[in-house]
């Protein structure tokens, strides 16, 4: 018996899509011991541990997966199963500690980096794969499922017949040549039954708005004023963090306690390690403003050097930094992350144009 393993169509969405649900579980389970104080599920004798709710999610998920069939079903159970591995996963401090601690200072961390390592895999496997012909095959029949489903909307069918037209052009191969036309007469001849207009998928949506912000932001200046202003409020934020951080540190005054953001720093070594990536982040956003402020001029290359400095920080920068604010370093993420979005949209609107970037 052959087995032939591709990515099915969606695959490596349906990965992210639980990797999103995963890290909002983490920050979401977080916060909520924070305000309601760590409770528990105990008595004398026994204690729950959240990782078994995560074990009963990832469950559900899966079997969802082995036993139904539709996209509806996979967005579903990645939801479901990004759930219970934030859960598992919240808990690594207890995994790796002999005395079971859950408040483990490198735990944020080692978390963002298990996520950022399966984040890039992903996008590798996404940007280096070449589809081949038993790939191509096995989405088309999983478009046909839409047909069973009576939920084929016209732009399924549109790309099904394309996909089947130019497998038809490169293949002389009679044998694929008569399985191919007979599986276009079927699809020619199947009824709409979805949605007639563009059913697009969750990423494409995504997709879809952040396009429409980054133009929204390039033909009105009072919105690039007001990113501006934040990333003043971000630098001076940043800037006096690291500055309280540092005479709390040795002693001089000990007030403003968010902006320590409960760092509890040990040696001196890490006091200029935090201050150093505070400088980092500093002069990124300098660059980032004089990027907003010259939109219309800058050349790609020096956008794609922001770019890279952003990437660096997404990284780098924010790994380190989850070590200091655990996982109030989250926001910092997020903050970079868009950034580096809202960039790589500027660089493919430098290269092809508006209409060909979106």
């Amino acid at each position: 018996m052959k087995h032939n393993i591709r990515l099915r169509r969606g695959g490596t969405d349906a990965v992210l899509l639980m990797l999103i649900s995963g890290a909002l579980t983490v920050i979401g389970i977080r916060i909520f011991l924070e305000i309601a104080g760590y409770p528990m599920i105990a008595n004398d004798t026994l204690h729950i541990a959240h990782m078994l709710w995560g074990g009963l999610f990832m469950f559900i998920g899966s079997a969802l997966l082995l036993m139904y069939k539709g996209e509806f079903v996979i967005d579903i159970s990645a939801i479901i199963v990004g759930i219970g591995w934030g859960f598992f996963i919240d808990e690594l401090g207890k995994y790796i500690t002999l005395d079971n601690n859950y408040h483990l200072k490198p735990t944020a961390a080692i978390v963002y980096l298990i996520f950022l390592i399966i984040y890039l895999i992903i996008k590798l496997i996404e940007k280096r794969r070449k589809k081949d012909y038993i790939e191509k095959l096995y989405h088309l029949h999983e478009m046909l499922d839409e047909i069973a489903q009576k939920d084929f909307d016209s732009f399924e069918k549109k790309s099904a017949l394309q996909e089947i037209d130019l497998l038809l052009k490169k293949t002389d191969d009679p044998d694929k040549t008569k399985y191919l036309t007979n599986m276009r007469a079927l699809i020619s001849e199947a009824g709409i039954t979805g949605d007639e207009k563009v059913d697009l998928v969750f990423f494409d949506k995504v997709k879809g708005f952040l396009d429409n912000i980054v133009f929204s932001i390039i033909s009105k200046p009072y919105l690039l004023l007001l990113i501006k202003i934040f990333a003043v409020i971000y630098i001076l934020f940043i800037g006096a963090s690291a500055f309280v951080t540092y005479q709390y540190f040795y002693g001089t005054f000990d007030f403003i306690p968010i902006l320590t953001a409960r760092l509890d720093l040990a040696l001196p070594l890490e006091l200029y390690i935090y201050v150093g990536i505070s400088f980092f982040r500093i002069i990124s956003a300098i660059i980032f403003v004089i990027v907003l402020s010259n939109i219309s001029t800058i050349e790609k290359g020096k956008l794609q050097f922001v770019g890279y400095i952003y990437l660096i920080n997404i990284i780098f920068s924010d790994m380190i930094g989850y070590y200091f604010m655990i996982f109030l370093g989250f926001l910092f993420s997020i903050i970079h992350f868009l950034i580096y979005l809202f960039v790589s949209k500027l660089i493919k609107i430098k290269k092809f144009g508006r209409n060909k970037a979106l």
